[in-house]
C-alpha cells in the first residue's frame, strides 16, 4: 500500500512532465482504484459483525477501525446493498456499530437532512413500512432470542445517550407497539421506562396498547398469545399501579380484562393477572373489579382473597364495602345478605372519597335502592342527623346533584319513621310512646340500642337530639316533599 501511495504521489508531483498518454492512464488507474476501494468499503460496512481471521486468529472489528474507515471513505455510509439498504439499516449484520454509523451519518446528512443518519428512513421492501428505529425495536432472532434482545437493547440505550433516540419518538413512532412481542421484552421495558405515558397513550390503528397485546396473533417460536398481554400488563402495573396497568380500560365497551377472558379463557387470563399483581401487592384490585366488571367479582375474589380487606389508597382509603355501595351494583332485592351482614362500623363510617354515609351512597346511585337505604337506616337512624350537620363537607367529586338527591331521600325517610307500613318502619312502633302530635327522638346509635328502652323527650333518660315532628305521609301536601321513587332518579 505504501509503494502504491508513493508511486501515485511521485506521479502527481511530476505533473505535466509525464507523457500525455501515460498520464491519462495513471489518472484512470487512480480513479478506478479509488472507486473500487469505496465499493469494497461500502460492502464491508454492511457486514461489520462478521469477524475476520488474522494470522490464524479471529479478529473482531473495533469502533476505532470503523471510524477511520468512514473518515477515509465517507461515501461508504451511503452504499446500498442488493436490497437497497443503507449500512445503518443492516441491523442483523452490523448491529453493534449502528449508533456509530448513525452518528457519522447524521453529520453527513445520510438519508437526507433531519433523518438522523438514516434512522428515520424507511427500510426498503419492508412489508410493514418500518423505519430503522422501529425495526430495531421490533426485529427478532429465533436462534438466539435472549442474546438478540440484549444486543438490540444496548443499541437503543446507546442511541438514547447520543441523542439519536428521543423520548418523543416513543409515541410519535409507536415504538411500544413495535416492541410489544415477548421477543422484544427488554426493549419494551426500556422504552416504557423512558416514557411511561406512552403505555397510556399509544394506540395501534386506534386500539389501546393493552387491547392490542390481547387481540394480536403471536406466531413467534414457542411463545403463546397471552405472553404479550402478560408482558404489557406487568409493565403497566409497574408504572401505573393506581390504574392496575389499565387492566380495566375500556375499548368499544369492553375492558381489557373481559377481552382477555374471551380470548384466552378465564383460567389462563386470571392466572396472567395473578402473576402480574402478586399477593403481596397493595393494589385494591377488588375495588376496580367492582367498579368496572361486577359480573366477574366472584372470580376476582377467588384469585385475590387478600384484597378483600384492602382499602383503596388512591381514593382516600375507601373500603371495599363503600366501593360496592358507590358502584350501585348491589341492591336489597338481588343481594339482601350484603346489606344485612354489614357491621355497625361499616354502617356508621363515612365514605372517605365522597364524605357521605353508606345510606347516602345507596340513595345517590342512579337507581336509588330504597330498600337498601331503609335497611341501612334501620340499623343506625342517627346518621340522618349527623348527615345534616356535616352536609357542607361533601367531596366535590360527589357532585351537587347527588347531594340534593341524598337529602331528598333523607327528608322523605324522616317523615316515614313511624308513618309507613309496619314492615317499612326504621324502628318498631312499640319502641316509642307517642301521640299524633308528639315529637319523637331517634334511638342511640349502635347495637346497644337493641337492649335499651326507647325514650321520649320527657323521660329524661337520654339527651334529646334535634326533635323531629312526625306526621303521616297522607297529611303532607305536594309542596312539602316529593315522596315518589321517580323523584330520586
Amino acid at each position: 500500500m505504501r509503494r502504491l501511495a508513493n508511486l501515485l504521489l511521485r506521479c502527481d508531483n511530476s505533473g505535466e512532465n509525464l507523457p500525455v498518454e501515460l498520464r491519462d492512464q495513471m489518472n484512470a488507474f487512480s480513479d478506478h482504484t479509488i472507486d473500487d476501494f469505496q465499493k469494497k468499503a461500502g460492502r464491508f460496512m454492511h457486514n461489520l459483525d462478521v469477524h475476520q481471521k488474522e494470522h490464524g486468529r479471529v479478529h473482531v472489528h473495533t469502533e476505532q477501525e470503523v471510524e477511520k474507515l468512514i473518515d477515509l471513505f465517507p461515501s461508504s455510509l451511503t452504499y446500498l446493498d442488493d436490497r437497497g439498504k443503507l449500512p445503518v439499516q443492516a441491523i442483523n449484520k452490523s448491529k453493534k456499530f449502528i449508533p456509530l454509523l448513525a452518528h457519522k451519518g447524521m453529520i453527513r446528512d445520510v438519508g437526507g437532512k433531519g433523518m438522523r443518519g438514516g434512522l428515520l428512513c424507511e427500510i426498503p421492501r419492508d412489508r410493514q413500512k418500518k423505519n430503522t428505529l422501529q425495526s430495531i425495536a421490533n426485529t427478532f432472532n429465533f436462534k438466539a432470542i435472549e442474546t438478540h434482545d440484549k444486543e438490540l437493547l444496548g443499541i437503543l440505550q446507546s442511541l438514547y445517550k447520543r441523542g439519536l433516540l428521543v423520548k418523543k419518538d416513543i409515541q410519535d413512532m409507536s415504538l411500544l407497539s413495535w416492541a410489544i412481542y415477548p421477543t422484544s421484552q427488554r426493549r419494551f421495558h426500556f422504552l416504557a421506562s423512558l416514557d411511561p405515558i406512552a403505555l397510556k397513550k399509544t394506540k395501534w390503528k386506534g386500539v389501546p396498547l393493552i387491547h392490542q397485546s390481547i387481540t394480536m396473533r403471536l406466531s413467534r417460536g414457542s411463545f403463546e398469545d397471552y405472553h404479550s398481554f402478560e408482558m404489557v400488563l406487568k409493565c403497566g402495573v409497574e408504572h401505573y399501579p393506581d390504574k392496575l396497568g389499565f387492566l380495566f380500560r375500556k375499548y368499544k365497551g369492553k375492558t381489557a380484562c373481559e377481552v382477555a377472558i374471551e380470548k384466552f379463557g378465564k383460567d389462563i387470563a386470571m392466572a396472567c393477572i395473578r402473576r402480574c399483581i402478586p399477593q403481596s401487592s397493595e393494589n385494591p384490585i377488588l375495588h376496580h373489579a367492582m367498579a368496572s366488571v361486577p359480573n366477574l367479582m366472584t372470580d376476582f375474589i377467588v384469585h385475590f382473597p387478600e384484597a378483600t380487606y384492602l382499602r383503596n389508597k388512591y381514593q382516600n382509603n375507601r373500603s371495599l364495602f363503600q366501593a360496592i355501595l358507590a358502584s350501585g351494583s348491589k341492591t336489597f332485592g338481588t343481594d339482601p345478605y350484603f346489606f344485612m351482614s354489614a357491621t355497625d362500623l361499616q354502617i356508621a363510617e363515612k365514605d372517605p372519597f365522597t364524605g357521605v354515609f353508606p345510606f347516602m351512597l345507596a340513595a345517590a346511585d342512579s337507581n336509588s335502592d330504597l330498600d337498601g337505604v331503609f335497611t341501612l337506616l334501620r340499623r343506625n337512624p342517627d346518621v340522618i342527623e349527623l348527615s345534616r350537620y356535616e352536609s357542607g363537607r361533601l367531596n366535590s367529586k360527589f357532585g351537587e346533584a347527588a347531594s340534593v338527591k341524598c337529602f331528598s331521600v333523607m327528608t322523605r325517610l324522616k317523615t316515614m319513621v313511624l308513618a309507613g307500613p309496619e314492615d317499612r318502619l326504621l324502628v318498631p312502633r312499640e319502641r316509642y310512646s307517642f301521640t299524633a302530635a308528639d315529637n319523637i327522638v331517634l334511638p342511640p346509635a349502635g347495637r346497644e340500642r337493641e337492649d335499651r328502652i326507647a325514650a321520649s323527650p320527657s323521660s329524661g333518660k337520654y339527651p334529646a337530639p334535634e326533635e323531629v315532628v312526625i306526621r303521616p305521609i297522607e297529611e303532607f301536601s305536594g309542596n312539602d316533599v316529593d315522596t315518589s321513587i321517580s323523584s330520586l332518579e
